[in-house]
């Protein structure tokens, strides 16, 4: 992020990190990879307060668990792990990769008011 602060004009642009679900919602067995992303929420939290006044903002996107080729090729998240998951969610599915991308463009400059935030997309406040 700070190597992108030196190619973001100044007064306009958005860094925005990818963040996940497992940041406050952490899994047994998921330590490491929780906390480094709990580590991405505070960062995108602290330097939207200090990129502020430049006109740069920061904010996160975290999805729920999305059905990539990725997780495909993970062998604990088996299909009754899958149906699990679903079944929490209000909208009873994983995401696709669309729903992601999808908040990514939410976050366009259309969104220039919203700064320092972790935009949770998945299925529901789960």
């Amino acid at each position: 992020m700070k190597e992108a602060v030196k190619y973001i004009e100044k007064k306009h642009g958005c860094i925005l990190n990818i963040g996940s679900l497992s940041s406050t919602h952490p899994h047994e067995g998921d330590l490491v990879y929780g906390e480094s992303k709990a580590a991405t929420d505070a960062m995108t939290a602290s330097l939207a307060l200090e990129l502020g006044p430049s006109g740069i903002r920061v904010n996160s996107i975290n999805p729920g668990m999305v059905k990539t080729e990725g997780l495909d090729e993970l062998s604990f998240i088996t299909q009754e792990v899958r149906d699990g998951i679903a079944a929490m969610t209000p909208m009873g599915q994983l995401g696709e990769l669309e729903d992601a991308a999808a908040a990514v463009l939410f976050c366009s400059d259309d969104a220039r008011w919203i700064t320092g935030q972790c935009i949770r997309v998945s299925g529901g406040p789960i």
